[in-house]
């Protein structure tokens, strides 16, 4: 669920920053570039976080394993 989540507010910035970078060539003012910019900026950093993300889990799965059994163990407690 907490995929889903920042998939959604991914999207909601992605789309503001399209919004903005329209609105700021109708207007005319300095702001284009920088939000042309962080159009593609923002989805290529999550792309690349993303993608090492999954390295480390592909090389290190140890490291997953160990977070599954601390959250098991977290979620054994509250009960």
């Amino acid at each position: 669920m907490p995929k889903r989540i920042l998939a959604w507010i991914t999207l909601l910035i992605i789309v503001g920053l399209i919004i903005a970078m329209i609105v700021s060539a109708i207007l005319g003012n300095g702001y284009f570039l920088g939000f042309m910019f962080a159009a593609i900026a923002f989805p290529v950093v999550i792309y690349v976080i993303v993608w090492i993300r999954n390295l480390i889990k592909k090389y290190h799965p140890e490291l997953e394993e160990e977070r599954a059994e601390d959250s098991a163990a977290d979620k054994g407690s509250e009960e």
